[in-house]
């Protein structure tokens, strides 16, 4: 990425954010105009200076005689949310840019905004001035509730409450936390040698084992868990070990044939299939039973579909039953890599805007081997009371020169599925419940007319579709299962914590008990990014998936996915959140009853 480029996207997306500013009277004047965005790429070492321009304004706020909700409550939810704005900016430029400086300095800038954030949250004249509001909270219509509410949160997250010696341990504890996480993300996206990173994560755990205290708390994964839909880590356990159990019914019948497979390779009677080998004998069983050679290459790396004839189906199914004209555009400035692609995304009927995204499919040197839906800009109102609608960025990391796997196609379902629901929503969801209507989309990718679109003009015989979808299963099972044995392996290092814990001890034991044995000593942690960003709450890509596929089964029971009925309810009900969620009456409002894993059971050969 050239300077010139770096310092023009930085113009392109702060000249989009916004936050409430004030005149010389203290009061809310508008937001943050152009002239405050870097230009140049030296202007961006100096970048910092966005955090003093947020301390002036907060300590405005502070000094205000006349408070209303709007110049005091709405303010400070604004002004953290520009903070969050920043960051992410900042934390979005490590994972796509290939300057290795800039990546520094982003690294750095971020840490920066981090401390003085943890810094302001414990002042004790904020926290008075809240509860003013706080316990008025009934006076206030639902909306402005919940902004109370989301303030009230945070502050008590951030020591509301406590002593002044408390809340200062609390932030040294909160600095601690997120310079360890930049620190592991920084080494991770660098792919810098394995040995540095399960130390730091050790120290990570038992800082944040040490902030969980500090609530009357024995472990993080419980003060976590408080928070979401299961409640406690006891919950959790329970859930993780009964799909755990179930998932090896079918699962322990399929080692049984890659144990026999290896043996008659290796002529050992007593074979054992270990998770550094497991993938060699399930391509041997997949050729064997359903005639797909290398299946392993085509699932994970190379396979079977054109990169345009996805995007094509993705675009088609938006348009044809969720009413979301897509429309490829001229982006509004330049961008970060050449490949890089814009479009706007409109209501079919009405012609209204919806958002806008940026498409960034290929992988390159120097970029993170991710995929997501990477928010630029949340939807909000400017200064003449204009909608401004949001700005994505869809970041996948596919080879430009071969086919998609069926991995990285089913993922490119899962990330068109978040950003159905961001650009219908209007309202937060929480990490145990975002990932539902992402892995509900991906069930659109089975269907027998998707996957003829995804083949373009190769579209598979009725027997070829039957022994595709067969051997996808038996890759879904794998993975799966690993997946839970690791949902529970993060649930207990925080959950177990102590000064002695070995990381890389733990997640071999873990595995070996509840998916495969290893082979040998682990020398790394297993996605560590989905590991530490997700502390005690990476269970949640499983509570989600039995919730996707309850809903999925009701979907397919009555017409199938392809139905227009049906994805108009998808989308009215289930996708467009304008309101603060009760996520089990949402899921009530499709289904008509609580939801349960009879489904996910039923999907993966368990019953």
């Amino acid at each position: 990425m050239t300077i010139k480029r770096i310092s023009l996207l930085f113009l392109l997306i702060f000249s989009v954010m916004s936050c409430i500013v004030f005149d010389n009277s203290g009061e809310p004047q508008g937001r943050y105009n152009d002239e405050a965005v870097p230009s140049t790429y030296s202007e961006l070492a100096d970048y910092v200076s966005a955090v003093a321009d947020l301390q002036s304004d907060y300590q405005q706020m502070i000094n205000l005689q006349e408070r209303t909700f709007e110049n005091t409550i709405k303010c400070f939810h604004d002004l953290n949310d520009k903070g969050r704005e920043i960051r992410g900016v900042l934390n979005f430029l490590q994972i796509v840019t290939s300057d290795a400086d800039m990546r520094t300095l982003a690294s750095e800038t971020s840490l920066q905004l981090s401390t003085w954030f943890f810094q302001l949250v414990i002042d004790p004249a904020l926290h008075e001035i809240m509860q003013e509001f706080i316990d008025r909270k009934d006076d206030y219509d639902i909306f402005e509730q919940e902004i109370i509410s989301s303030v009230e949160t945070m502050l008590t997250d951030y020591g509301m409450g406590m002593d002044a010696a408390d809340r200062n341990v609390l932030n040294y504890l909160n600095v601690q936390t997120e310079t360890l996480v930049q620190q592991i993300n920084y080494l991770n996206i660098i792919n810098d040698p394995a040995v540095q990173i399960p130390e730091l994560f050790t120290d990570l755990i038992g800082v944040q084992t040490s902030f969980a205290g500090y609530y009357g708390y024995d472990n993080f994964a419980d003060y976590k868990i408080s928070k979401h839909m299961p409640g406690s880590a006891e919950v959790v356990e329970n859930f993780l070990l009964e799909a755990i159990n179930e998932l090896h019914v079918p699962y322990d019948g399929l080692v049984e044939k890659l144990k026999a497979i290896k043996a008659e390779a290796t002529g050992e009677p007593d074979a054992v299939i270990y998770f550094q080998d497991r993938i060699v004998y399930l391509d041997k069983l997949v050729e064997e039973e359903y005639g797909i050679s290398d299946f392993s290459t085509k699932y994970a790396s190379d396979g079977a579909f054109e990169v345009d004839d996805i995007i094509n189906t993705l675009f088609s199914i938006y348009e044809n039953y969720f009413d979301i004209e897509l429309t490829k555009s001229t982006p509004p400035g330049n961008v970060w890599n050449e490949d890089v692609e814009y479009y706007e995304m409109r209501d079919r009927n009405t012609g209204a805007p919806l958002g806008s995204f940026y498409l960034d499919l290929f992988v390159r040197e120097g970029k993170h081997s991710l995929s997501s839906i990477y928010s630029l800009l949340p939807e909000h109102t400017d200064d003449d009371g204009k909608s401004v609608k949001p700005v994505y960025v869809w970041i996948m990391n596919i080879n430009k020169e071969s086919k998609v796997s069926i991995y990285n196609s089913i993922g490119m379902f899962h990330e068109f599925g978040h950003l159905l629901q961001r650009i219908l929503s209007s309202t937060d969801i929480s990490s145990e419940y975002v990932e539902v209507f992402s892995q509900l989309f991906e069930e659109f990718f089975y269907e027998r007319e998707v996957i003829n679109s995804l083949l373009g003009d190769n579209v598979w015989t009725d027997e070829e579709y039957e022994s595709w979808m067969n051997a996808i299963a038996v890759y879904n099972l794998d993975q799966n299962i690993a997946s839970f044995a690791l949902y529970l392996y993060n649930l207990r290092l925080y959950n177990d914590y102590t000064s002695e814990i070995d990381v890389l001890a733990l997640q071999d034991e873990i595995l070996g008990n509840y998916y495969l044995p290893m082979g040998y000593q682990s020398t790394k942690v297993i996605n560590v990014a989905n590991q530490i960003n997700y502390p005690s709450a990476y269970y949640s890509y499983g509570w989600s998936k039995g919730i996707a596929l309850d809903v999925a089964d009701f979907i397919r029971s009555n017409g199938g996915f392809l139905n227009k009925e049906n994805t108009e309810i998808l989308r009215d009900k289930f996708y467009a959140l304008k309101e603060p969620l009760d996520k089990n009456a949402h899921i009530r409002k499709v289904l008509g009853r609580d939801w349960n894993m009879d489904a996910f059971y039923r999907y993966y050969g368990a019953e």
